[in-house]
């Protein structure tokens, strides 16, 4: 006859691990996620872009004098003060600038016009036609490093005879912002 049942015994070694068993089937798709904040967008660049151009002409300036330029082609960021004949950067970063001149037709004309920044010259122009009756015409370009207020503008200088321009628009004033800081 059986006898009544023992204590169980201390549990034994592990055995080895199993194979791997066949992939389940796939489970339903959980419900969707709450909704993420807003994401940041880089500001836009700001725009600043000019072009002004003078209808008239400068004889012997008693001094060195801001050219100002009648006619605005155009003034996006409205950074071109007309009245002044100044460009006052309202934003920071890399600009180019041009700007011309041109001589009457009429011997031993000359004029000597720069690019300033902040009273400071940056780049020159100068033409002479000598003896000869005839227009001579120039251009001259920079590119600028400007901060906030920076002004920038072109100057007759006082040693010139003679600028010239009439309905024709012979003598312009143009920048634009290339990359803002």
């Amino acid at each position: 006859m059986p006898g009544e049942k023992g204590v169980s015994g201390a549990p034994g070694k592990l055995g080895p691990v199993g194979p791997r068993g066949e992939k389940g089937d796939k489970g339903e798709q959980g419900p969707a996620g709450e909704k993420g904040a807003p994401g940041i967008s880089p500001p836009t660049p700001p725009v600043v872009a000019f072009s002004a151009v003078r209808t008239t002409g400068l004889e012997k300036p008693s001094s060195n004098t801001v050219l100002t330029y009648d006619i605005i082609l155009s003034n996006v960021g409205g950074a071109y003060n007309q009245e002044t004949g100044k460009f006052v950067a309202t934003a920071g970063g890399v600009y180019f600038f041009t700007f011309t001149g041109m001589t009457p037709n009429v011997a031993h004309s000359n004029y000597f016009v720069r690019l300033m920044k902040n009273g400071i010259k940056m780049v020159g122009l100068h033409e002479n036609n000598g003896g000869q009756s005839h227009y001579q015409s120039s251009s001259n370009s920079a590119i600028l490093q400007l901060q906030p207020g920076d002004e920038v503008w072109v100057e007759l200088d006082s040693h010139s005879r003679s600028l010239y321009s009439d309905g024709n628009r012979f003598l312009t004033f143009s920048g634009f912002l290339i990359h803002s800081n």
